[in-house]
């Protein structure tokens, strides 16, 4: 996909997002495995003013890191015998970040495989650290004209 395109792609998602009153926008985080894991370190590169934290899961980068406008928590997991995604695109994304200030946790099970990472996701230990990331910031309610038109204002 175009850059400039999944910027706005994902810019719409998070205006749609944060138009819900239900959402708490300073809570909003980017939580994915593999494709979506490589999704939420992107997100954090390209929106990171948005994020609360992103929690990548077997997932890295396509091309060199960018450093996030913000510093941003990340928790990332990789397992060590991933045959799918290779164990250096998380360690390579977790050192990027570090590098540019952001807190970043990474947890290599040695015993997991690619999709058995996610067992990650039952860690209460995950959630708690999840729910005190918080954007000491809140973003405003997007615009009206920015919401509710689903791919309409894409480039």
């Amino acid at each position: 996909m175009d850059d400039d395109l999944e910027a706005a792609a994902a810019s719409l998602a998070l205006d749609e997002l944060g138009a819900d009153p239900r959402v708490d926008r300073c809570r909003i985080y980017a939580v994915g495995f593999s494709s979506a894991g490589y999704a939420a370190w992107r997100l954090a590169e390209t929106h990171s003013e948005r994020l609360a934290a992103i929690v990548p899961l077997a997932g890295g980068a396509w091309k060199d890191p960018k450093c996030p406008a913000r510093r941003i928590p990340v928790w990332a997991f990789h397992g060590a015998r991933d045959s799918v995604t290779p164990l250096e695109m998380s360690t390579d994304m977790a050192d990027a970040f570090r590098a540019c200030g952001s807190p970043v946790r990474l947890t290599i099970d040695p015993e997991a495989d690619h999709g058995g990472i996610l067992a990650a996701l039952e860690s209460r230990e995950l959630y708690r650290w999840l729910l005190a990331q918080r954007l000491e910031r809140c973003p405003e309610a997007p615009a009206a004209d920015r919401v509710g038109t689903r791919h309409s204002n894409l480039p």
